[in-house]
């Protein structure tokens, strides 16, 4: 039996709801990014290659105060793996630009993907949607009850959105995967307030009607969960924590 040991990484946070994993630095140590809503920060910690950690600053003092669920990819294509995260109270979402040396203390610039576009931004998740070798965005806002991508403009375009869903009550999870192994991404999508677990299946081209295959509707506010093969079948299953917020909280898997 395997057995684990804590290590403290940082303590303190105010309201922490978003964590993501990868090697910020390419010296091929997975490095760890975190959001501090009420520090109005979003932090990412470096790993000496031996599971210390020394934090740097990716926002700091940030005018709005719900800096929470991101995903990490490289929006700009220079090579450098950089941030999105979602504003929850006021609908935005933005990604911050690692300039290729996130160490040297200075913070990532800030690029609007949208402002008040999606209200109550929850959730994030990155793919190419379009084929074009840009990560597109796709996102929930959870009193909005909607499921959109963003489309990615290269450059310093406008970034153009998709509504997929804008009738997902409370909608949380977005997750990316291939259902179908036809090689395109397909949305994993949950509504608490339903509830529904579902995914959408890719049409093809962006703009036309995305297909909702149900997964479950029985379950009590499912809420976040992800994609991944747990059988070794090379076909895509789900698990999933549900019952926010209520008595019958569980995790499942489909």
């Amino acid at each position: 039996m395997s057995h684990f040991s804590e290590h403290l990484i940082m303590e303190g946070f105010g309201y922490s709801f978003g964590l993501a994993v990868a090697d910020l630095t390419g010296d091929d140590s997975l490095d760890i990014t975190a959001a501090d809503a009420d520090g109005r920060a979003l932090y990412w910690f470096q790993n000496d290659g031996q599971g210390h950690f020394t934090r740097h600053h990716i926002q700091r003092d940030h005018p709005k105060e719900r800096l929470e669920r991101h995903a990490i990819g490289d929006i700009n294509g220079n090579g450098h793996l950089d941030v999105v995260c979602v504003e929850n109270l006021t609908g935005d979402l933005y990604w911050f630009e690692n300039n290729g040396t996130p160490q040297d203390g200075q913070l990532w610039t800030l690029h609007e993907i949208t402002v008040g576009g999606l209200p109550f931004a929850y959730d994030v998740d990155l793919a190419d949607f379009t084929g074009n070798g840009r990560r597109d965005v796709a996102a929930s806002g959870w009193k909005g009850n909607e499921i959109a991508i963003f489309e990615n403009p290269g450059g310093n375009g406008l970034w153009t959105k998709h509504p997929l869903d804008d009738k997902m009550a409370e909608a949380r999870t977005i997750r990316v995967a291939d259902f179908t192994d036809n090689g395109r991404p397909d949305i994993l999508a949950t509504g608490a307030d339903v509830p529904l677990v579902a995914w959408y299946e890719h049409p093809g081209q962006l703009g036309d009607p995305w297909r909702k295959h149900i997964i479950d509707a029985d379950t009590p506010r499912p809420s976040h969960g992800h994609p991944v093969d747990l059988t070794g079948n090379g076909q895509v299953e789900v698990v999933m924590a549900c019952g926010q917020n209520s008595a019958g909280g569980c995790v499942i898997w489909y």
